[in-house]
């Protein structure tokens, strides 16, 4: 499991139950170098990558819900374009793609509520 996404650093924890590291974990992890550090360093610019473009998607839907109704549809088309760029980067023909799934899957109830409220104020201006 990747240690909390809210850490500057992408560094690979084994998973713990009960308060032990499960050892399968600990070992695959020292076995395949999984911190070494141009791994660490490669996943921390995806998840930097990803907070970004999270940020952004927040900041365009501020800015959709203080527009005109005139200018929501261009505003929604850019907003679930770049939530669907956000989605891709977990699939798995892209690098480190679970790293990027577990941002992803921490951050997509906060990205769906905000869309469907976008959506929401297109229904309601009739645009």
């Amino acid at each position: 499991m990747l240690s909390d996404m809210a850490e500057s650093v992408s560094i690979v924890f084994p998973n713990r139950d009960s308060g032990q590291a499960d050892l399968q974990g600990e070992t695959s992890i020292n076995v395949y170098g999984l911190n070494r550090r141009g791994l660490v360093e490669e996943r921390t610019l995806i998840l930097r990558d990803l907070k970004v473009q999270f940020i952004r998607i927040k900041g365009l839907v501020s800015l959709a819900a203080a527009s005109t109704s005139e200018q929501l549809p261009n505003l929604l088309k850019i907003i679930e374009s770049d939530v669907g760029n956000f989605f891709s980067k977990g699939n798995v023909d892209q690098k480190y793609s679970a790293c990027a799934q577990a941002y992803i899957e921490q951050s997509k109830p906060e990205i769906i509520r905000h869309v469907r409220e976008i959506k929401a104020l297109v229904v309601a201006t009739g645009t």
